[in-house]
């Protein structure tokens, strides 16, 4: 029920490329951002991407586990749902930063996590910069996520699809994380006005 009643803020695909534009400093976020962004992940899920639940030639992710940290102690575990444990396509210039960043590393193991040296504060610092330099509203890293399915919402994608990639079943979507924008807003207007005026209301 908290989750429900939180005031989400989400970021439009413009708001999205400008902040990533602006953190391109912090290379590691900057790549990390681009894939939160453009495919749903939950932090989690990210930070347990491992080489081998990568697919450069099919551009896709297997996503399958979540990381945490506790107490100084890195944790791995299954993912949050049996829905999350899913295949994730990805756009091909995700796909190329990801490739790129696994070829900074020599010889890698297909177990080794992609992103072992990134840090929950390091990603807010990444993400509270991005916000100071842009004026953008600020939001948690997980409202990247909320973004995502927003922003496929208002492309007019099936909501089973929108569940499928980001490992929610479609009903819940509308419920927690598909939330109105003023664009939203602004077309829906102009699509009631554009149907009223077809009669004469006075």
């Amino acid at each position: 029920s908290k989750e429900s009643n939180r005031n989400y803020i989400t970021w439009s695909h413009e708001d999205i490329r400008l902040f990533l534009d602006n953190i391109r400093d912090h290379e590691d976020a900057y790549i990390a951002y681009n894939i939160l962004f453009y495919t749903g992940l939950r932090k989690g899920e990210l930070l347990a991407l491992t080489v081998s639940d990568f697919d450069y030639e099919r551009r896709k992710l297997h996503v399958n586990k979540t990381y945490s940290r506790r107490a100084g102690e890195d944790y791995v575990r299954p993912p949050k749902t049996e829905h999350s444990d899913r295949h994730v396509d990805l756009p091909a210039f995700v796909a190329d930063l990801i490739q790129g960043y696994i070829e900074l590393e020599y010889k890698p193991s297909p177990t080794q996590r992609i992103f072992q040296s990134l840090s929950d504060s390091f990603l807010d610092t990444a993400l509270n910069a991005g916000c100071k330099r842009t004026g953008l509203p600020k939001i948690r890293i997980h409202d990247s996520r909320h973004s995502h399915v927003t922003n496929l919402s208002e492309m007019n994608i099936p909501l089973k699809e929108i569940g499928d990639r980001v490992g929610q079943k479609s009903k819940n979507i509308t419920l927690h994380y598909a939330h109105s924008t003023d664009k939203g807003k602004a077309e829906l207007i102009e699509k009631l006005e554009k149907e009223g005026s077809n009669y004469n209301v006075k």
